[in-house]
């Protein structure tokens, strides 16, 4: 019982010892020439600079028999002073999965600002191109990414009624950078 006592108050000596040497540099005697060092964690975080939110799906199904426009809405947050983002959509261009040559093009807006996506201006070609590249408002707020009202882009095909046959597909894109 003697022992058990003696022990954890050596112990205790030791962990009161520790926790108060740790304000003071290691030991001049770990050093031949009697420099003292402290050793000191870094760390640090970026916060998220930009994001989205939406409540739809992600998956849409165009009108592709009658031509009608679809839209995507989402609210957009960037961690900056000046409430503006930079928003970047582009697709692949709408394909027929069927032979993979017909394409029927798209029109995407949003605010005003319209792009088209077919053969040539498509995020396939070699310069990756963006449909639509502009400024917007974002929230700043610290509810980030549900903030603010819903921005919409507009998704229409353009029909000319000649279209082959097929299921048509492709992938989009909504990128959002902040200014």
């Amino acid at each position: 019982m003697m022992k058990a006592s003696v022990a954890a108050v050596m112990m205790t000596a030791l962990v009161t010892t520790g926790a108060a040497a740790n304000n003071w540099s290691s030991n001049p005697d770990d050093h031949p020439n009697g420099a003292s060092t402290f050793y000191v964690e870094l760390n640090g975080s970026v916060p998220q600079r930009c994001q989205m939110f939406s409540k739809q799906e992600k998956s849409i199904e165009l009108d592709l028999a009658n031509g009608g426009a679809e839209q995507f809405r989402f609210k957009a947050w960037c961690n900056n002073d000046n409430a503006k983002g930079m928003l970047v959509v582009g697709a692949a261009a709408l394909t027929n999965t069927s032979n993979n040559t017909d394409v029927i093009p798209l029109i995407v807006s949003i605010n005003n600002v319209e792009g088209k996506i077919n053969e040539q201006q498509n995020a396939g070609t070699p310069e990756n191109y963006h449909a639509i590249e502009t400024g917007i408002d974002v929230s700043s707020s610290t509810d980030s990414g549900k903030a603010g009202q819903y921005n919409v882009l507009k998704i229409k095909p353009e029909l000319n009624g000649w279209e082959k046959a097929g299921e048509y597909k492709t992938n989009m894109y909504v990128s959002l950078y902040p200014m």
